[in-house]
């Protein structure tokens, strides 16, 4: 995201929004993976109901974090 939108909550409700659709379409379950460089995406997952599943991956010699939210 762009420094200047950082905090103006567009990324919450772009988030919220396609949880709405999936969620319409049938969806009961969403899956995010990160990595732990990305702290920001870690705590944004996690300030919106997501958690850790505690199931990691391999991405190119990094750990991959599944985070898991129930619709």
């Amino acid at each position: 995201m762009l420094p200047a939108w950082r905090g103006s909550g567009l990324a919450a409700k772009l988030l919220h929004a396609i949880e709405a659709w999936l969620e319409t379409n049938g969806c009961s379950r969403i899956t995010l993976d990160t990595t732990l460089p990305l702290a920001a995406a870690m705590k944004f997952y996690e300030k919106n109901r997501y958690w850790r599943s505690g199931k990691v991956s391999d991405f190119f010699g990094m750990p991959l974090l599944e985070y898991v939210k129930e619709l």
